[in-house]
């Protein structure tokens, strides 16, 4: 596996999914999100959820979010061909582990 097969949010089309993740979990969720860092393999979070359940908010986030980027990676074939971070992957096979 190249080195930056795992650096997702390195396009703002990825970063956007995770936002709009975001953005759905504070308005339906309950989540009171504090402070957040993308970075390009992984996210620092610092929030409350609201009804005292976050590991239930970070599954419905971490659910949602792996589903969308996968679609999204899927969608642009260029990421897909290309010999650089999803170059080894078919559109089979794609997984992302959040």
């Amino acid at each position: 596996m190249p080195a930056c097969g795992r650096q997702v949010f390195v396009r703002p089309l990825y970063n956007d999914v995770l936002v709009d993740s975001l953005k759905y979990s504070i308005t339906n969720l309950g989540l009171q999100l504090f402070c957040w860092c993308i970075m390009p393999s992984h996210v620092h979070l610092i929030f409350k959820a609201k009804d005292n359940n976050p590991d239930k908010i970070l599954g419905r986030i971490k659910e949602h979010t792996s589903k969308a980027l996968v679609k999204a990676i899927k969608e642009n074939s260029q990421e897909l061909e290309r010999n650089g971070c999803f170059g080894y992957l078919s559109g089979q096979d794609l997984k992302v582990v959040m």
